[in-house]
């Protein structure tokens, strides 16, 4: 699963979105992503929210760390601050 995200993510090539865009981001990243919001910056008209998690990228679908980004998910949508 983590290869075809990866894949999908190559594939993407995102627009200008006129809104708030939610940011999940982890702690720790691979070399070369030095930019904190990930490309992301200047595609959200009205801001970015950011969401720090505690473990690196690979880790963000895998048991038992997807819990805590479905946790953030789920706050996100009852519009609970991070």
């Amino acid at each position: 699963m983590v290869d075809v995200n990866h894949r999908a993510g190559l594939q993407y090539n995102p627009k200008i979105y006129d809104g708030r865009i939610t940011l999940f981001r982890p702690q720790k990243f691979f070399a070369g992503g030095n930019d904190p919001l990930f490309g992301w910056g200047e595609l959200a008209t009205a801001g970015i929210d950011v969401r720090w998690l505690p473990f690196n990228p690979k880790a963000m679908l895998v048991e038992p760390f997807v819990r805590t980004l479905a946790g953030e998910v789920r706050n996100c949508l009852k519009g609970e601050d991070a």
